[in-house]
């Protein structure tokens, strides 16, 4: 059903023809047109996107192929359930709220057709990797959203800042695209099919062995790289500081969660615990990234590299939520991926509007500054307040289930290690909350509040923190089906192998 593909179309179409709207806008002195064209782009994807919820409830698995060959998909194999809906959805979304913030705090900056052109692809990029039913179609959109995200991190290329992290988050990026498709080589000559349904049904009912070990790790590194997983995770707080922030928001608040989508298929789609047991080497991983996070987190002065530090903490408790192998631990996760995305773009926002403003990432250079920006300051508090697991704020919710599903998977360890990880977590947060709202200093008495469209998205953020604080059963209901049919591997491979 070609309906699937609509939110593609839509990103890859608008991104497209963006350079010649930019143009036409440049001949005609319009500067913020651009911007607006972009922003209709993402919010036309969003209602595409969202009306696929229609389908999903009544079909759970439906497919599309552009290319059937004697039974077998070779690529352009592109399938939808409630696992690609959820994470493409919160991609979307934050696109267009990164969207509406670039259109004021970009202004100042030259080749914005280039900057919209590459957000829109980039997401693009992303909602295409949770749509792909095989390995090629999921490579090729890796590679979209990889691509397009280097160039973005190093926009500003007249800077040596952005132009350093761009090309060693190249180098790492692509390093893991080539893990993956070593991996993907190994896979095909294992069970002749690149098809995630076809591999999956190869694959059940095998007993281990050290090549399947071998794929899961490589698989896991290459997944990993993206994800910002300790220890291959040092690319990250170099990426944030350098970026815009509008694309630091999207970085941590959703590209890094494209590798947790594919790390999530690869262990709860492609095999079973009883094949390759994947629970040790998560649980590890997940206690190094929230530790090493966490604890880097509370030495920095600049702003944007202790959100960053703090990204990788929370992709830490993502981890752990995957690593219990259970449906109550993966509906945690999920949770947990739509409510970060809510906290960490508006923490990254919000920190962007007060660069905007006063033109630095010093937080001893900001004291006060929350008095002189009221909405930046107070939407500053809700997000790091969030993040710190807050009662009647989203990240609560999140931590909740998150622990709770720990203790009812009986990994008393891994609860505690990560209870006091949070505890951790919180002295930053308060402390950077603390900065904002004591008496303010000299430097900032120049400060003011952003402009309109930079405040309106923090303010809808805000607002989304608090309403999923208080009534999280819409992202629980999505996540909830997206668990159990992920847990539901025969239907997903009957679906598709009698398509």
């Amino acid at each position: 059903m070609i309906e699937i593909l609509s939110p593609i179309i839509v990103l890859a179409l608008f991104g497209i023809l963006t350079p010649i709207v930019g143009f036409i806008c440049e001949r005609g002195r319009v500067r913020n047109l651009v911007g607006a064209w972009a922003l209709f782009g993402f919010i036309i994807a969003f209602m595409a996107c969202f009306r696929l919820m229609s389908l999903l409830n009544s079909k759970p698995v439906i497919i599309f192929s552009l290319y059937p060959i004697a039974g077998e998909y070779v690529a352009g194999f592109m399938v939808l359930d409630w696992l690609s809906f959820a994470f493409s959805i919160g991609f979307i979304f934050l696109g267009l709220i990164s969207t509406l913030h670039s259109i004021d705090y970009m202004s100042h900056d030259t080749g914005l057709p280039s900057y919209y052109s590459l957000l829109l692809l980039m997401v693009c990029g992303m909602v295409g990797v949770t749509l792909a039913g095989d390995f090629l179609t999921l490579y090729v959109f890796w590679e979209l959203m990889s691509l397009s995200s280097y160039c973005l991190v190093g926009f500003r290329k007249h800077l040596w800042e952005p132009v350093e992290a761009g090309f060693k988050y190249l180098l790492m990026s692509a390093a893991g695209s080539a893990l993956i498709l070593f991996s993907m080589s190994l896979i095909y000559g294992l069970t002749g099919s690149l098809s995630f349904a076809r591999i999956a049904a190869s694959l059940t009912g095998a007993s281990s062995s050290i090549l399947l070990y071998a794929i899961f790790i490589l698989l896991l590194v290459g997944f990993g790289v993206k994800a910002a997983i300790v220890p291959f995770h040092s690319w990250l707080p170099d990426a944030h500081p350098a970026a815009p922030s509008p694309i630091s928001a999207m970085l941590s608040g959703v590209v890094i969660k494209t590798g947790v989508y594919a790390i999530i298929r690869a262990s709860y789609t492609l095999i079973t615990i009883s094949t390759v047991d994947f629970r040790p080497i998560l649980a590890l991983l997940s206690v190094l990234t929230m530790t090493v996070g966490n604890l880097l987190a509370l030495v920095q002065k600049d702003i944007k590299r202790l959100l960053a530090y703090s990204s990788i903490a929370q992709i830490g408790y993502l981890i752990l939520a995957l690593s219990l192998g259970t449906e109550f631990g993966l509906l945690a996760g999920i949770v947990h991926f739509f409510n970060h995305a809510l906290m960490k773009g508006l923490a990254f926002l919000c920190a962007g509007s007060i660069i905007h403003v006063l033109g630095t990432r010093n937080m001893d250079e900001f004291i006060g500054v929350g008095r002189r920006m009221p909405v930046t300051g107070i939407s500053f508090a809700i997000a790091l307040l969030s993040l710190a697991g807050m009662p009647f704020l989203n990240g609560f919710i999140s931590k909740y289930l998150i622990f709770a599903a720990a203790i009812d998977a009986q990994a008393y360890l891994l609860t505690l290690i990560g209870l006091l990880n949070s505890a951790v977590g919180v002295v930053y947060y308060v402390r950077v909350i603390q900065v904002l709202f004591r008496k303010p200093i000299e430097a900032v008495m120049r400060a003011h509040e952003s402009p309109p469209l930079i405040t309106s998205s923090l303010v809808i953020l805000s607002l989304l923190c608090i309403v999923f604080g208080v009534w999280p059963q819409p992202l629980s209901y999505v996540a909830e089906l997206a668990a159990h049919f992920t847990f539901q591997r025969l239907v997903y491979i009957t679906s598709i192998l009698k398509f």
